[in-house]
């Protein structure tokens, strides 16, 4: 069968999960040709990490961001309020505006490409709204047309734009396929948005590595959360079940939080709370690769409050780590209780979870086992990869 030629459009602020996915496509699919479309103000940490094929061309797009101006209208909250609110009218007034010359300067934009299949690979629904107008754009040319849809679609958040969304929702359904990566992101897409034909569902993969956890040769219990700082990921709830533990008289633990922060001053509410209950042994470290700290931590912890498929989550399942995790993004498919972790619902259900380790250091290695059992049969990178192949090829 002939290869095609592919067409991957991103919008990002922030490197993520979607980007490691859309990454794993340029490598791992078999195409004649791949064009990838960043925005020009993209986090490229993840997605370039390492150099591009060489049959895939870097497109860098400009448009008008609708996440940047609201992100300057947020710069003045508390300092201006009167420009604060004069852009945030600006906002609401231009928004769909805004999303017309978008949608005629991507018609422009892939007139010069030969595409064959696009997938826009976009965070949330309606999340970036450049991946919105992108996948309608391209569905006036020739070539299968799929909307990957990340994390969790909201509501719309202003009545009167309920209208225009339900008629973009609906010209969306009648002119793209889209694709889910959980049953969780599938149940609020329908739910929340006027979509009304039947999404893939398409679960994420990752490789599975040479070599797994290799504990380190003194008896300390290592904890691991792999995620941006913020409300939603909620890393609160894993200082609050440290200090739980250091309460019960627990010392031989150590903590380890990996990424940037997503919500201006989370790192510091963190920092304040460490420092006033003294708590030793809590490493935040910023975005940094997570699979050294796969390899050596010991248990890998989720307190998010809200997820679509939780990628890291199977990263360290790859990686024999047992997890304890919040119930989000389809967490049952991924952890089962008793087995290879624990699915808690707060601070102190996760301590007494972590309990249940320390107190019996050889569970570690029993779920270690049972997690990697349960990644190979369902979340590798090829069962992923051959999903997403065979739509690529039509079959």
């Amino acid at each position: 069968m002939e290869n095609k030629r592919l067409g991957i459009f991103i919008e990002n602020y922030l490197a993520g999960g979607c980007d490691k996915i859309a990454r794993d496509f340029i490598d791992n699919l078999e195409y004649e040709k791949l064009y990838l479309f960043l925005n020009k103000d993209s986090n490229r940490k993840i997605i370039l990490e390492k150099k591009l094929p060489v049959n895939v061309d870097l497109v860098e797009y400009k448009g008008i961001s609708i996440h940047l101006l609201g992100s300057k209208a947020n710069s003045f909250k508390g300092k201006n309020n009167y420009v604060y609110f004069f852009l945030k009218l600006f906002n609401l007034l231009a928004r769909y505006p805004i999303l017309l010359v978008n949608f005629l300067y991507f018609i422009f934009l892939f007139r010069k490409y030969k595409i064959d299949v696009f997938i826009s690979n976009n965070g949330g629904y309606p999340g970036g709204e450049f991946n919105r107008m992108a996948t309608l754009a391209y569905s006036f040319f020739h070539g299968k047309n799929f909307h990957l849809v990340h994390n969790l679609a909201t509501k719309p958040f202003f009545k009167f734009y309920k209208p225009i969304e339900f008629f973009l929702d609906w010209l969306l359904d009648k002119r793209c396929q889209f694709i889910c990566v959980s049953n969780q992101t599938k149940e609020y897409l329908l739910k929340n948005r006027y979509i009304k034909s039947n999404p893939i569902v398409i679960y994420n993969g990752v490789d599975q590595p040479v070599k797994i956890r290799n504990k380190k040769k003194d008896n300390k219990i290592r904890l691991l959360n792999v995620g941006l700082l913020g409300e939603r990921k909620n890393q609160l709830m894993i200082i609050d079940a440290f200090l739980d533990l250091k309460e019960m008289g627990y010392k031989n633990i150590e903590l380890f939080l990996l990424g940037d922060e997503e919500d201006f001053g989370y790192k510091e509410i963190l920092n304040k709370k460490i420092i006033e209950n003294k708590l030793d042994g809590v490493n935040i470290e910023g975005f940094v690769n997570p699979y050294e700290y796969y390899s050596f931590c010991d248990l890998f912890l989720l307190s998010s409050k809200v997820e679509s498929f939780a990628l890291v989550r199977v990263e360290a399942m790859s990686m024999g780590m047992p997890v304890i995790t919040t119930d989000v993004g389809d967490a049952s498919m991924q952890v089962k209780n008793s087995v290879n972790g624990f699915i808690i619902s707060d601070g102190k259900e996760m301590s007494m979870a972590i309990k249940k380790y320390l107190d019996n250091p050889k569970l570690i290695d029993e779920h270690s086992k049972n997690g990697i059992d349960i990644f190979v049969s369902s979340f590798t990178i090829e069962k992923m990869i051959s999903k997403y192949q065979k739509l690529v090829d039509g079959e």
